[in-house]
């Protein structure tokens, strides 16, 4: 429970360091990917939805494990 904790802390942290400006574009892209999962639910993710998954997995909030981005990295 502990290290759970502590990793719960470290992201908590990291939100804490974004800037407005950042917190909107996370929240912007996350809501493109979703709308476009939707679309093309059954289909191929596009390159561009491939990408932004990546970056929300990749980057400093380490977001792979919402649904949205899994769907398409999984699509890819």
């Amino acid at each position: 429970m502990a290290e759970e904790d502590a990793d719960d802390e470290a992201l908590y942290d990291v939100w804490r360091r974004l800037d407005e400006a950042q917190v909107q574009a996370i929240h912007e892209l996350l809501e493109m990917l979703a709308e476009r999962v939707r679309e093309h639910r059954g289909r191929r993710p596009t390159r561009e939805m491939i990408e932004a998954a990546m970056d929300l997995r990749d980057g400093p909030l380490g977001l792979g494990y919402l649904p949205a981005v899994q769907e398409v990295l999984d699509s890819a």
